[in-house]
């Protein structure tokens, strides 16, 4: 049996559309501050990651409880907001994204802080690429929680899905929703894989004939 034609492009932010400078960046605030590194690292992904992606944590507390102390080194969140800023750059999928979208809609599926994501991808000017931004504060879930890709499949057959991440531990949960899932692991790579399976038959709605 032939796979079924993709109806909707799902990427996630960091990796993908964007870079993914968390773990270059708590090893610059671990020094600043005078933590070990292995110590802010171990605290991210064990204690503070699902609460900050998920919105439980304020930016003032999400700083604080990775410094340990409520000036943040001797700087305000703001100013750790802003050196956090500096290290993004567009991913691997930007390149691609304007291509894509001449193919299906362009959902993009993040992990993150609505209130960073959407100025950020306005000033890569990748926004205006998307046609639904879901981000894990606003839906208070987080992948590889499945209930994150809710929001898609109550909208999409998984089967009609193309998730595209960089994190294997999403794509195994992705799989087992039965969505069809590329690994991105570079530029040149994600616009391959993606944009073959992009390419391949899709269904005419009023015809209902492939083509």
């Amino acid at each position: 049996m032939s796979p079924q034609p993709i109806d909707l492009l799902l990427l996630d932010a960091h990796g993908v559309v964007l870079n993914n400078p968390l773990r270059d960046f708590l090893r610059e605030l671990a020094e600043f501050t005078g933590q070990q590194t292995a110590d802010v690292l171990d605290r991210w992904y064990t204690e503070i990651r699902i609460p900050a992606w998920t919105g439980v944590l304020g930016d003032d507390e999400l700083w604080t409880a990775l410094s340990g102390s409520s000036l943040v080194g001797g700087l305000s969140a703001r100013a750790w907001s802003e050196r956090l800023e500096a290290h993004y750059a567009p991913g691997p999928a930007a390149p691609h994204l304007a291509t894509w979208r001449e193919h299906v809609p362009v959902w993009l599926l993040s992990n993150h802080r609505t209130h960073w994501l959407m100025p950020r991808l306005e000033r890569f000017g990748l926004l205006e690429h998307l046609d639904r931004v879901i981000v894990s504060d606003d839906i208070r879930a987080a992948k590889p929680d499945p209930r994150a890709f809710d929001p898609v499949l109550r909208d999409y057959a998984p089967e009609r899905v193309l998730f595209v991440d960089d994190q294997v531990k999403n794509i195994r949960v992705a799989h087992e929703l039965d969505l069809r899932t590329v690994l991105a692991e570079g530029e040149a790579q994600v616009g391959r894989d993606v944009g073959r399976i992009l390419s391949g038959p899709r269904v005419d709605a009023e015809q209902g004939a492939l083509r």
